[in-house]
């Protein structure tokens, strides 16, 4: 995987396809961490997270794959970089809010280990997440 994709902090403007769902995920936060991945100079996915304003060792993350790139693998390159440059910041928790309807995305979380926390409604009823939390602390 490594020698496919290539994993760097976010420097150029990123594609807006890619940028928004952080965005939404991340509502009322800016992004402190962002990072992308990266094969032939194209820029597949995102991943960023965000401290909790209570607790210094706590973040909610929030990634994206560029559509054409998704069952490849790079989901969860991106996971797996971002949890050890957060464990060397000094964060001890992730979380994730996930739309119970995102499947990959529950898959992603729970296959790295993410255990779900709490499930609340997003927008609307019926409009379920599921927020899913992982200790950073091996």
């Amino acid at each position: 995987m490594t020698d496919r994709y290539h994993f760097r902090p976010a420097e150029r403007r990123l594609p807006g396809s890619l940028l928004r769902p952080l965005q939404s995920a991340l509502a009322h936060h800016r992004p402190c961490y962002m990072w992308q991945a990266e094969r032939f100079d194209w820029v597949v996915g995102v991943i960023a997270w965000q401290r909790e304003p209570r607790s210094i060792t706590t973040a909610t993350v929030a990634v994206n794959v560029d559509p054409s790139c998704r069952g490849q693998g790079v989901g969860r390159f991106l996971l797996e970089q971002a949890m050890h440059a957060a464990r060397e910041t000094g964060l001890r928790t992730l979380l994730a809010r996930v739309s119970r309807e995102n499947a990959a995305a529950m898959h992603l979380f729970t296959k790295s280990g993410f255990q779900p926390l709490l499930e609340a409604s997003v927008n609307e009823p019926g409009d379920a997440a599921v927020w899913l939390g992982k200790s950073l602390l091996c």
